[in-house]
């Protein structure tokens, strides 16, 4: 009996483990919105959607006057504060970029560039550039970031001044390679983020006493 619930707790772990977790974005002629995935379950995030029931108008309260006394919160960092955390935190985020590069899936990537503009020689030639970026980059691309559905297409259109850009992306990791790149980098961000609030307080500290 302990035996076969702890098979089954090992195999529930391993099945979450191997769901997939992701985002996927879209901004198309049509729509425009992001969504979160879990397996095949998703939720989306932006824009919310709007509530149909009618509520009733609340009457308007008046907010409470803040007393004398209170004091606002000092922010948790400093403009100065967040420069250096962001300068810290850099070498990390590029050496977890490039393990989460490796790890990430990008099921569907998918484009639409237009070329416009009132010149129609112009259109024609940032046309043919276009395509021969593309033609350059994109198989290496594939390649590089996984992508399972790319779909790239360049269309033409001479009543736009600016040359658009829509899409679909969609990317996914399992949640265990989440959890491997939590544990790998989230104890060092948390350690720069607490060595660089020590560091603020004790310079605020000398200010204090130098006042």
């Amino acid at each position: 009996m302990i035996w076969g619930f702890f098979l089954a707790v090992l195999a529930a772990l391993a099945l979450l483990g191997r769901t997939r977790l992701g985002f996927r974005g879209t901004y198309t002629r049509q729509e425009v919105g992001v969504w979160f995935r879990l397996g095949t379950f998703q939720w989306r995030l932006y824009p919310p959607k709007k509530e149909n029931k009618l509520k009733k108008p609340k009457e308007a309260k008046k907010a409470p006057e803040p007393s004398k006394s209170e004091e606002p919160k000092p922010p948790i960092l400093s403009p100065g504060g967040v420069f250096q955390l962001v300068r810290r935190l850099l070498p990390v985020a590029l050496e977890g970029a490039n393990a989460f590069r490796r790890r990430l899936q990008v099921d569907v990537l998918q484009l639409e560039i237009v070329a416009g503009g009132p010149d129609p020689a112009s259109v024609a030639e940032r046309y043919g550039q276009i395509n021969a970026l593309l033609g350059a980059v994109w198989q290496p691309a594939v390649q590089i970031l996984h992508i399972q559905d790319g779909r790239v297409h360049v269309d033409l259109d001479f009543a736009r001044r600016e040359p658009p850009l829509y899409g679909t992306a969609s990317l996914s990791l399992t949640a265990s390679q989440l959890l491997w790149l939590g544990l790998r980098y989230g104890p060092k961000c948390l350690n720069i983020f607490l060595d660089v609030r020590k560091q603020e307080k004790a310079a605020q500290a000398r200010q204090r006493k130098a006042a």
